[in-house]
């Protein structure tokens, strides 16, 4: 089957005559707006409801990579192969920080919003269109941002304070693509190795911490705007930014990034059947407890999310189990087991994840 073209988005004529590759695409969840970034490092803001733009932004030096909206749409995250992530307030339609701490092509990123009982769905009945009260939660209201990179490393960004607060480098392989599963219990990562990796939200164990580097992006309004609306909206944002940030007492500023810290806690990871890089890992945003991992070697594998009644058997089975042999503290297969023997505790990916299709398209 082939898909039959609804509308064409034309950018229009610069100066130079070129017009640079699409590189990524976003698009907010329940809204007509759509990111889409550029070879040449700028990110043009369309509507798809009549097709316009107006809004340029340019805050990387090369190719952008990664591109995510927020769960409301009032934030939007960019990396590029320059191995900056540049946070912007779509609202404002300017950049709120640069976060610097990756040393490789930064190839994915999400918004980890602990303030809302949801986290990537969007909230019914919130602001919505113009106006500062867009629906989400904001830069300052306890967001999180989490990246991962060709570096090999996912990282955990507290956006209070504009610092990294946890870095996770045990994985051993480029790390392509990573999702927060609707409900924000879990983050999934996918490497350019066999595994797919599981992680638990808010968890206990703190990992290294390493401090980014803060900064401002710029962004740029194709249209003249006479009245110089556009330019006041975004020198508003970056004041109210700078004075919530001022507000910070040390004791709150120390607090804050060592809550984000503990923000994930490794479950292990499951042996995907396709051994090819995960090119896209992404959580069924509508809560069916499905996972989706598309792979560079033409294959989707769809994986099944137990239930919390189907992992407590598992792991009243693997605690039995422990105690028949002695507590000798090692799985059937020889792997020592996450936790003891308190609820919650010894949960890992594999007693999370189950394979339930894969997918093979044509060549």
């Amino acid at each position: 089957r082939r898909g039959v073209e609804a509308k064409s988005l034309v950018p229009p004529q610069r100066e130079s005559g070129v017009v640079p590759a699409v590189t990524r695409i976003a698009r907010a969840e329940g809204s007509d707006l759509v990111a889409a970034g550029a070879f040449d490092g700028s990110i043009r803001l369309w509507s798809l409801d009549d097709g316009s733009t107006d809004v340029l932004l340019k805050g990387h030096r090369s190719e952008v990579t990664a591109l995510r909206f927020n769960a409301g749409g009032s934030l939007l995250v960019s990396g590029g192969k320059d191995t900056n992530v540049v946070v912007w307030d779509v609202v404002a339609e300017t950049g709120l920080c640069r976060l610097r701490g990756h040393k490789d092509q930064i190839t994915d990123a999400v918004f980890v919003e602990v303030g809302g009982a949801f986290v990537g769905v969007v909230k019914k009945g919130g602001g919505g269109g113009g106006g500062g009260g867009s629906g989400g939660v904001g830069v300052s209201a306890g967001a999180r941002l989490v990246t991962c990179s060709k570096d090999s490393t996912v990282r955990v960004w507290d956006l209070d304070t504009q610092h990294c607060a946890q870095t996770i480098a045990a994985l051993g392989a480029e790390c392509w693509s990573l999702d927060v599963d609707p409900f924000g219990r879990r983050l999934a990562v996918g490497t350019n190795d066999e595994r797919l990796h599981l992680f638990a939200i808010a968890g206990s164990h703190p990992q290294i911490t390493e401090e980014g580097e803060g900064g401002d992006a710029d962004s740029d309004d194709e249209e003249e705007d006479g009245g110089g609306g556009k330019a006041k909206r975004a020198n508003d944002g970056k004041k109210q930014l700078q004075q919530q940030q001022k507000a910070l007492t040390q004791a709150e500023f120390a607090a804050r990034i060592a809550d984000a810290s503990t923000l994930l806690t490794a479950m292990g990871f499951v042996s995907r059947q396709d051994r090819s890089r995960a090119a896209t890992v992404r959580f069924d945003r509508g809560g069916s407890g499905m996972l989706g991992v598309q792979t560079v070697g033409r294959a989707v594998e769809v994986y099944r999310v137990r239930s919390e009644a189907e992992m407590a058997k598992r792991l009243k089975r693997k605690q039995k189990r422990k105690r028949e042999k002695g507590k000798d503290g090692k799985d059937d297969d020889g792997y020592p087991t996450l936790g003891g023997d308190d609820a919650g505790e010894g949960i890992t990916a594999a007693d999370e994840l189950e394979l339930a299709a894969v997918v093979r398209t044509k060549a």
